[in-house]
Order: structure tokens, then sequence, then C-alpha cells
């Protein structure tokens, strides 16, 4: 099958889009296709897209060239919030089975596949008609490979190790004021702090500064930490998947609606926004109220048992016998 999936990603956007595609390229690949990933990113992508069949392209810029690629395309997967309508009515005439990821119903998607794969998805307005399917709900979280399998994490009885987590995007900027709060009020505590500014080169026998962490070191951090600061991205349900309990925090408006979906299920303690004056104060009660050993395990299995994983792999098998369908 020729399956193409486009994406953006990188130091300005942020690393959420490319995360879902990763998962998705891994899925198929286990069924035995080879998909292409294009990304519509700067160099630093390089540092998070490992193993993976990939091209740095500016497929929005370079439509007509875009366009040649998609003809004669089995499977058109578009994960984007730079992408308008137009180009998505394109894709929708250029392939056998186009699908459109997204997060908060953002246009009136042409004939394909309506892919949200979140808490909420479930919940989101979407028209019903006769050429378009929804694939919605925690059933289609898109994780990649190294949490697919349930783990088993081991808690220690009292906080030893903090994990920061606030994205890739251009506001990761004010990881400077998490990061020295975190000085602060918790010296003698292990921080590692994951970002993908590496402008950032804050870093003591306590902090740990990694930039554009991989899947599997990713995995390890998170099994080895106690808790989590997180914002309303995507790794929020990696942080589930592994059971680490999650303090998350909203800086843009498309994280809302994650957050107080898993906040209203308890999985989290959400805080509110990251430029509120009062969040830092806000961010100590809420830490101090993770230190109970028997809370933090509550909060991880009941995490552990919202998301199971096997989203990119369901989406995956989906989509092939979908479109062998269409082709016979």
């Amino acid at each position: 099958m020729k399956i193409i999936i486009l994406t953006e990603g990188g130091s300005k956007v942020g690393l959420g889009h490319m995360s879902r595609c990763i998962a998705l390229c891994q899925a198929f690949r286990r069924y035995g296709q080879r998909p292409l990933l294009l990304i519509n990113g700067d160099k630093s992508i390089a540092d998070f897209v490992l193993g993976v069949e990939f091209k740095r392209f500016n497929w929005l810029k370079k439509k007509n060239d875009t366009f040649k690629m998609l003809c004669g395309s089995d499977i058109v997967i578009i994960d984007s919030y730079l992408a308008d309508l137009d180009f998505y009515k394109k894709v929708s005439s250029l392939t056998k089975s186009a699908v459109y990821i997204d997060d908060f119903n953002r246009l009136k998607y042409p004939k394909g596949i309506i892919l949200n794969g979140t808490v909420y998805g479930k919940d989101m307005p979407y028209t019903k008609e006769k050429d378009r399917i929804s694939l919605v709900g925690p059933e289609y979280v898109l994780l990649r490979k190294e949490f697919w399998q349930k783990t088993a994490k081991k808690y220690n009885k009292n906080i030893k190790s903090i994990l920061l987590t606030i994205g890739g995007g251009h506001l990761s900027k004010n990881i400077i004021h998490f990061i020295k709060f975190l000085q602060e009020e918790y010296p003698y505590h292990l921080k590692n702090i994951i970002t993908g500014n590496k402008l950032i080169k804050i870093k003591d026998k306590n902090t740990n500064m990694m930039y554009f962490a991989t899947s599997s070191k990713l995995r390890k951090i998170l099994l080895d930490s106690d808790i989590a600061i997180s914002a309303g991205g995507h790794t929020l349900y990696e942080l589930l998947r592994i059971g680490l309990p999650t303090i998350g925090i909203c800086f843009y408006k498309n994280q809302l609606l994650n957050l107080t979906a898993l906040n209203k299920l308890r999985v989290i303690d959400y805080l509110g926004w990251y430029n509120n004056r009062n969040l830092f104060r806000k961010l100590k009660k809420s830490i101090n109220r993770m230190s109970s050993y028997r809370g933090r395990i509550t909060f991880s299995r009941i995490g552990q048992s919202a998301i199971d994983g096997k989203g990119s792999l369901r989406v995956a098998k989906f989509l092939i016998n979908f479109s062998k369908r269409i082709i016979k």
C-alpha cells in the first residue's frame, strides 16, 4: 500500500503532532506497511524522529509537489493545525482513504475519516454524513510503540524525582520560571526537565536538561520519576499510560479540552493557566498533596485504566482493512 502521513513539528510548534504520526508509522510497520512521513518542520526534528522513514518537506508551501506525491495513494493522513479546508478537499480527491486527525472540530472536513483519539472525542459535535467516518474516543489514543504494553511502575514512599515537561513550542521559554521555582522549593529533589528549547542551559547537580527526548528515553524517565508537571498536549497520554501521577498546566487554548476532561476523570490535578499569578502557590500545594504514597498509587491506577495503549494499532488495522475494501 502507498501510505503518506503529513504533519508539522519542531522548536516553534511543538512535538505533539509528530509524536502521534510516529505512533501511526510504527503501527503500520507492525502490519507490514511502510508509510512515508512528511514533516513541515525545522532541522531540530531529526533529534526526535528515529527509526521512521521521513522527509523534512514544507508540504503546505510546495502544494503542487505535494499533490503529485499523493496521487495514487491508498491512505493519506493529515495531522495539522495549519492546513486549510481547500487543502483537505484536494487531498480527499487524490486518495482512496483520507484521514484527518482532529482535536477540536477545527474544520468541516470533506469526505474521509475523522480521527480524534482523546478522552473527550466522543463528546465532540461531529456531524453524521454518509461519506464521513469518525474514529473517536480514548480507544484511539495514538501512542508510540514504547507505550503499547502496560508497565509495572515502582513507587517511592517519598517523592525524590520530579519531571517537568511543558512542550516544545515557543512558550517553552516559560520553563525557566518553573525550573527556578523547583530549584528554590525542592533543592534536594532530582529534577528532570524535558524541553525543545535548546537555548535553555540551566543545569546543576540535581537538575537534568533534556532536549527532544526520544520515546525510549522518555519512557525510562517516566518510570524513574515520582510525579510529573506537564502541559496539556499529547504527552499527557504517555504519562497516564506509564502511570505517573501528573499535575497539568494549560499553555494553549487547544489544550483546555484535554486538561479539563482528564481532570474530570480525576487522573490529573489540573491547576489552570501558566500565567495565573497564583500558579506557583497552587503548584506547591499540589506537589505537597502528591507526597501521599497511597494518593500517588491511586492516581496511577486510574490513569492506566483510562488508556490501554493500543490506539495506534487499532487505527492502522482499521485503515488497512478499510482501504482494501475500497480497492476491491
